[in-house]
């Protein structure tokens, strides 16, 4: 539960400092395959360098511990954080006013 409520947290975060809509989804979309791949990765590698010598099943095992870990639950975080962000950074004004800066 602290797992999801952490990247609600900072999907929402991140919606409010990138402050665009179509930016912050965007952002989402492309962060989220970006950390499919990493974790694939990194779960395969052993595998991939021969430290085991059964690749295969490892392989098989890292593919679905990587979809067990991202769907979906963590993606429905994500979208709804990154919502609630765009919604927060556009009812308030986070920028400070441009004549006053000099």
């Amino acid at each position: 539960m602290i797992y999801y409520l952490g990247i609600l947290a900072v999907s929402v975060l991140s919606a409010v400092l990138i402050d665009d809509p179509g930016l912050s989804i965007v952002g989402f979309f492309l962060a989220f395959p970006s950390a499919w791949v990493i974790a694939f990765v990194i779960l395969s590698l052993p595998a991939t360098l021969g430290v085991i010598p059964v690749g295969e099943i490892l392989v098989t095992t890292a593919i679905a511990v990587t979809f067990a870990a991202f769907f979906p639950f963590v993606v429905i975080a994500g979208l709804v954080g990154t919502f609630v962000g765009i919604v927060l950074s556009e009812r308030v004004n986070w920028q400070p006013p441009q004549d006053r800066l000099g």
